[in-house]
């Protein structure tokens, strides 16, 4: 059975100490100085600078296991919407859990009233951290990254290359690397998973395959029989020196005989490249390929004949070059080609837009910056497993703050933001609250450079009577306070401090309209 409903005290202690709990050991990761956590899962050990995956990790009991929730929830939808800051969030929620759990155990204490204050009072925060934001440059997007990626200059270099190297509306994918380094990939044209149907397709063992110039065929159907795909052959073999790259679902029997004959003899350069990903995604990989090659997807199901086929269903290419595993296709880039590529992109955006599902989204988004050009991909590895993944979780926090950064500008870092932004808050209850929960991020700063929290954060003061533009802070590295626009730049993105901001005034709202929690006893 549970237990009765716990009384306001009782309740804003379990509660408070399990989000407390939880923060103690994300504030280990925190800021340029902080290291890194070991957490021990099934069989494995996890080594992470990561507050979400800190957050995920975390096992406490009873009403403490609600804490720890609800910061939990906060910390990952920061980290779903800006990748970053996840560490920052689960600070500020404990911050202002435990300054509202001072004042609800007083008898005047009415949560309604004090979080319609404390709502308030964080608009105005935000407005001031929007007024203090200034447009990215290159020398930001490389401070951010060393930040984010925790002062490696490997990884900060690269992920900066890559973002700049596809864009705002690009994509950068991170793969595993079976190496110890960062390897970056850019290729142009349309970058597909898939290889070619036969090894006697390759003109020797290992050797890549690349047609200049061929004709593409794209079916919708297995080939299995020579009526299948003879037809196709006769077509091309009406432009003599051009070749035929078959894309299908599958090329077997007699088909894939036809082809690798008449490949063989001389009679048709020809090549066929068969999908090997989910089933889901066939589709999307036939219609990407109609779109990059004008080619007629050709499918029986809508009364088209292979067997009767016409030479306006082929299309074409400049370039394709065919792997085990891999095929590149590179697009002429006539103004046929270019207003298909232009609708598909913007019709798979949209898809993504509206898909709730964030693997979807991704793979979407992923689909649409490969046809639009503007795809890269980080390979990253490690000297053993644990390095390759605290090093993967690392680039992947840089990634995301360099894009936030480079979509939504800056603002001063190591708390400055956010201490700023306190100096414009009501002197009301719910403005003192998140006063206090927003200089305590320069006073955990201050606290892991060895200094005295109270007395930088006393000291913020004093700059801020000749500082009016708001970029002289404190810098935890050196131990001082300095120019944050001086080299090297001290900032955040703007989209990170804002959803960190956000998420953890929503959590700690919720907890202060707690009345009383039913939990399972504790052991």
């Amino acid at each position: 059975m549970p237990n009765p409903v716990l009384n306001q005290q009782r309740l804003w202690k379990l509660l408070s100490s399990g989000v407390h709990e939880v923060a103690q050991v994300v504030a280990k990761t925190f800021g340029p100085q902080g290291g890194k956590v070991m957490v021990q899962k099934a069989g494995s050990v996890l080594v992470t600078t990561d507050g979400a995956a800190l957050t995920r990790e975390s096992q406490l009991a009873g009403a403490k296991r609600l804490g720890a929730t609800l910061v939990r929830s906060a910390a990952i939808k920061t980290e779903e919407q800006v990748g970053d800051g996840t560490s920052t969030t689960v600070l500020l929620v404990d911050a202002l859990v435990r300054q509202i759990g001072v004042r609800a155990c007083i008898h005047d204490w009415e949560p309604v009233r004090v979080v319609a204050q404390i709502r308030a009072a964080h608009e105005i925060a935000e407005q001031q951290i929007l007024h203090m934001s200034q447009p990215s440059d290159r020398v930001s997007l490389d401070r951010v990254a060393l930040m984010a990626s925790h002062e490696d200059p490997i990884i900060a270099s690269k992920v900066v290359e890559a973002v700049l190297a596809v864009g705002e509306e690009g994509s950068v994918v991170i793969s595993p690397y079976e190496g110890t380094g960062i390897v970056l990939e850019q290729k142009e044209g349309l970058y597909l998973n898939q290889g070619w149907a036969s090894s006697g397709m390759a003109p020797s063992e290992g050797q890549e395959r690349e047609m200049d110039g061929p004709l593409v065929v794209v079916f919708r159907h297995i080939l299995r029989r020579v009526t299948d795909i003879a037809p196709a052959m006769e077509q091309a073999s009406q432009w003599p020196g051009r070749g035929l790259v078959v894309f299908a679902p599958r090329v077997q029997g007699d088909a894939l005989k036809t082809l690798l004959v008449n490949n063989k003899n001389g009679v048709l350069s020809c090549a066929a490249v068969e999908y090997s990903g989910s089933p889901a995604d066939l589709m999307d990989w036939l219609e990407d390929l109609t779109t990059v090659t004008n080619a007629t997807l050709v499918d029986p199901d809508t009364g088209m004949d292979p067997a009767k086929f016409e030479s306006p269903w082929l299309g074409y290419a400049r370039r394709i070059t065919i792997t085990k595993d891999h095929t590149l296709v590179i697009s002429y880039l006539d103004e046929d080609i270019l207003k298909k590529i232009d609708q598909r992109v913007l019709q798979l955006r949209a898809r993504a837009e509206s898909s709730s599902y964030p693997f979807e989204k991704d793979r979407l988004t992923e689909r649409a910056s490969a046809l639009d050009g503007g795809l890269c991909t980080l390979r990253v590895g490690g000297l053993t497993k644990q390095e390759g993944q605290d090093r993967r979780s690392r680039v992947e926090d840089a990634l995301r703050a360099v894009q936030t950064c480079l979509r939504g500008g800056v603002v001063p870092g190591a708390g400055l933001a956010f201490f700023r932004a306190a100096l414009w808050l009501p002197q009301d209850e719910g403005g003192a609250i998140l006063g206090v929960a927003l200089r305590s991020i320069l006073g955990a700063l201050a606290a892991r450079s060895g200094a005295e929290p109270a007395v930088v954060v006393a000291q913020g003061f004093e700059v801020a009577l000749y500082d009016p533009e708001g970029w002289f802070g404190y810098d935890p590295v050196l131990g001082d306070w300095r120019d944050f626009r001086d080299s090297p730049k001290v900032v955040d993105p703007t989209e990170v401090a804002l959803a960190a901001l956000r998420n953890a005034v929503s959590v700690a709202c919720q907890i202060a309209l707690c009345g009383g929690v039913l939990s399972r006893p504790e052991r």
